[in-house]
């Protein structure tokens, strides 16, 4: 299998404000891709649901003071792992593997 090309930079959702709600202070921002140390896996993002667990505590008074900005809002994400964990059994995913449409009939079989 070919291994693809890591890009140097990610776009990130970030925010540094919840005035007004979380959703009214999102902005795109383009970060370097972060190197994992041995003990990580790199997992490049398909998509990610903002559930009210991630937001509330954000807007919350004492969210706003706990949590360092900019941040970024999230926990459940569909992904990939693009470098494993050093040691770890699972390898990196060809792009060729990947569906360019995901739908709910596999799911379902």
């Amino acid at each position: 299998m070919a291994t693809k090309q890591l890009p140097a930079s990610m776009r990130v959702w970030k925010y540094a404000a919840t005035e007004a709600g979380l959703e009214g202070n999102l902005e795109l921002h383009t970060a370097p891709l972060p190197k994992p140390d041995g003990t990580q896996h790199l997992i490049q993002v398909f998509a990610v649901g903002l559930n009210p667990v991630d937001c509330k505590p954000a807007e919350a008074f004492v969210g706003r003071l706990m949590i360092k900005k900019p941040a970024t809002p999230g926990f459940d994400i569909a992904g990939r792992i693009s470098i494993p964990a050093d040691g770890h059994y699972m390898s990196p995913v060809s792009s060729s593997s990947v569906p360019q449409v995901l739908t709910l009939s596999p799911a379902a079989a």
